[in-house]
């Protein structure tokens, strides 16, 4: 062997055995205890670092993220990850990692990068999630509309349905859970709209049950009330109960202020107790009649109780027709205030007559005897009603007692159109020296014919 190729082949020994103790030293160098150059765990450098640092280096940068939240009206909020978090876990640990490493393939990471990664889990603390929620502007702002449910509302053109107010109060339960979940599956992100974290109306517009509600109360819309007022009706309906309704907890009320005034123009329009009357008598022409402190007949409305049957009426939404109810009343109406009617018993006082008729035939006259025209024993002017009848009566006053074949009651002072057997002539002036104690004294034959020609409730005028 030339002395060249000695040389050449000594100076290859020295190179190959000087390569091979650094391939050795350099795997011994990075053995278990050092990463291979270029290498990171879950993007974190591991050069130059031990485990336990890369393993907490990888920590922080995971929980230097932030929890965005994503709110109703284009509003984000967002909570840092790090100060809801309790620990984070590693599925494979930069330990397992280091010592799963080939450091014989050390030349190799000269020239490459190895990622390394590693599954995590971030667990929350439950209370400080609480807090850093509770304290989010989507739930301590005083503008925060609470849900509203879908109602039902009155307007001028009847009942319809206002639509439900979604409004943006946070559910905590539901974005609690969103928040836990978006952590867990590393997203992050939260659409509360989306995962359902508003507390939502419990009542829609399209509810069914809204709906027919709705139908059924716009019935009232055509709903007519016929009053009948005996001998003279009004007609109630939606243009004008519309305005006293109210709509409430699913039921409709009316107001009784409102309804008070109408029933009272009824009762001024309609009521002729105690009010005047023209009246045609039988020789003196058109009296006005009426009016005496202790008339008995005419129609006198009880507006409290008119005015309970109207509203319970229109509620019931159902065309139908009513009467009043009358705390008196009378036999018949023509037109708002002739209630009399054409058979009734006529006084005169200043005749000292009476006459019967019965519809609109006189049947009977006689003279008569009134009470002395005195204050305390005068005979009430004014238009009544029979009241009661009796036969074989008792009569009793400051006179003592008196004893009559028939007895025929007209007023609440107990005044009485009566037989008077203890006379033998009637009419003329007897009436203003010897008159009665206000009762209108009769022959005994004529009364017993009046008694039995009348009944209960039969107008009596006396003028």
């Amino acid at each position: 062997m030339s002395h060249k190729k000695h040389t050449a082949l000594i100076t290859g020994l020295v190179i190959a055995a000087a390569l091979a103790a650094g391939y050795v030293v350099g795997a011994n160098y990075y053995g278990t205890k050092r990463f291979l150059m270029h290498t990171t765990y879950n993007g974190v450098s591991t050069k130059d670092k031990s485990s336990a640092d890369i393993e907490e280096e990888a920590k922080q940068k995971l929980l230097s993220r932030s929890i965005t939240i994503k709110e109703r009206n284009d509003k984000t909020e967002t909570i840092d990850l790090s100060s809801v978090a309790s620990t984070v876990t590693f599925e494979t640990s930069p330990d397992q990692y280091l010592k799963e490493q080939n450091a014989w393939t050390w030349p190799l990471s000269l020239f490459r990068t190895t990622a390394l990664t590693s599954k995590y889990t971030v667990a929350l603390d439950t209370d400080k999630l609480a807090s850093a929620v509770n304290s989010l502007n989507a739930v301590t702002s005083t503008d925060v509309t609470a849900p509203q449910d879908a109602t039902i509302v009155l307007g001028s053109d009847g009942f319809t349905i206002q639509d439900e107010v979604e409004g943006d109060q946070i559910n905590m339960d539901a974005l609690l859970s969103a928040i836990e979940s978006a952590v867990q599956d590393d997203s992050l992100t939260v659409d509360a709209d989306k995962e359902k974290c508003y507390n939502a109306p419990s009542v829609t517009s399209d509810s069914a049950d809204l709906k027919s509600e709705v139908d059924s109360l716009n019935a009232l819309k055509s709903e007519t009330i016929t009053i009948d007022l005996t001998g003279a009706t009004e007609t109630l309906g939606w243009d004008t109960f519309s305005s006293w309704l109210s709509y409430a907890d699913g039921a409709v009320s009316v107001n009784s202020d409102s309804l008070a005034a109408y029933v009272s123009n009824l009762a001024s329009k309609y009521d002729t107790f105690q009010t005047t009357r023209s009246f045609t008598t039988t020789l003196d022409g058109v009296q006005s009649v009426g009016m005496g402190d202790y008339d008995s007949y005419g129609f006198e409305m009880d507006q409290d109780q008119t005015a309970s049957l109207i509203a319970q009426t229109i509620t019931a939404g159902q065309s139908t027709t009513i009467q009043p109810v009358w705390t008196y009343t009378a036999v018949q109406r023509t037109g708002t205030n002739d209630d009399i009617g054409s058979t009734y018993v006529e006084v005169s006082l200043t005749r000292q007559h009476v006459w019967y008729y019965k519809d609109g035939v006189l049947q009977m006259e006689s003279d008569c005897v009134s009470g002395l025209p005195t204050a305390d024993r005068q005979t009430y002017k004014g238009v009544y009603q029979v009241l009661k009848k009796a036969t074989d009566y008792t009569m009793k006053g400051s006179y003592g007692s008196q004893w009559c074949q028939y007895f025929m009651l007209f007023n609440y002072a107990g005044q009485a159109l009566h037989s008077a057997q203890w006379r033998s002539s009637f009419g003329g002036t007897i009436y203003q020296s010897s008159g009665s104690h206000g009762c209108v004294n009769l022959p005994v034959s004529f009364a017993g014919e009046l008694y039995n020609a009348i009944s209960e409730g039969t107008p009596v005028v006396v003028y």
